[in-house]
């Protein structure tokens, strides 16, 4: 096993989406990040979002072009000025654990690093092992990937009428399905590879998707299929404090970004951004 590296720190934010990396980016808390799923495309948001505002793009759907949030664009460019500052602590870990002085999180090639921590923030899409909590709900996100032969000159993005799929992405050949599933669910066979198959070629007839030249049909051949857990969380030790705030209301607390001299990445950001041509 690799050697460990310890860090100490009075609070430290845990979490797997946006809003537990916009809330760390924000308040300046060291952040652990653990694997996420998938979301759905993101709205873009309206004015005085602070640095949401610069990473937008425009997706055509079956439902219209609409500006969404450039969600990747956005969350690489935060862990790379978090990362420089000194504040990320690590990405997409294996595991992590309770321990009596704060965390041991491990990364998947067996490196462990240990966390004091005195406060500990958590948003609720994240279990720690060896922590008193419990169970609210539990959901799977699947990721289906097919091989997809048809004519699709327009749409980057079909947005599905319901959570199987709820939103399918086009990448050249490839059709990637994004479905929300209750856990109790996965093995039943109408959430199956197969069963999205056909309700794939319904939603492509929808959405006046033509066939590929001169076939009668679509081409959909199932690659493979990745699964994540969704488990919404309670914590009841008395220094892992639960987080719930969305996107929107942690943006609203911060609509500019400080230049304080104990934030360096606040300050790298508004330098970076302002050096693009883009003034906060």
């Amino acid at each position: 096993m690799a050697k460990g590296v310890n860090i100490k720190a009075p609070t430290v934010v845990v979490g797997a989406d946006l809003s537990a990396l916009l809330f760390a980016f924000y308040n300046n808390y060291p952040y652990v990040c653990m694997e996420g799923a998938p979301l759905n495309l993101i709205e873009a948001p309206r004015e005085g979002w602070g640095i949401l505002n610069y990473f937008t793009k425009l997706v055509v759907t079956n439902r219209g072009s609409t500006r969404v949030l450039d969600e990747p664009r956005l969350r690489d460019f935060i862990i790379f000025c978090m990362s420089l500052g000194g504040k990320l602590v690590g990405r997409n870990f294996y595991s992590i654990r309770r321990t009596e002085t704060g965390l041991i999180v491990t990364t998947k090639s067996n490196r462990n690093i240990k966390i004091e921590a005195e406060k500990i923030i958590v948003f609720d899409n994240v279990v720690i092992k060896n922590a008193d909590s419990s169970i609210i709900q539990e959901e799977m996100v699947f990721v289906d990937q097919y091989r997809v032969l048809c004519d699709n000159k327009e749409y980057q993005h079909l947005v599905g009428d319901d959570l199987f799929p709820f939103l399918v992405s086009f990448d050249g050949a490839t059709a990637c399905c994004y479905s929300r599933v209750n856990a109790k669910l996965v093995n039943d066979f109408d959430y199956s590879p197969v069963s999205l198959k056909y309700k794939l070629q319904n939603i492509f007839q929808e959405s006046d998707i033509l066939y590929y030249k001169d076939r009668k049909s679509y081409k959909i051949d199932f690659l493979k299929r990745k699964i994540f857990l969704l488990k919404r969380v309670k914590y009841h030790d008395k220094d892992i404090f639960c987080s719930g705030e969305g996107i929107e209301a942690i943006c609203q607390k911060y609509k500019t970004l400080s230049t304080s001299q104990d934030a360096y990445h606040w300050s790298l950001a508004s330098k970076l951004l302002d050096s693009s041509g883009m003034t906060l």
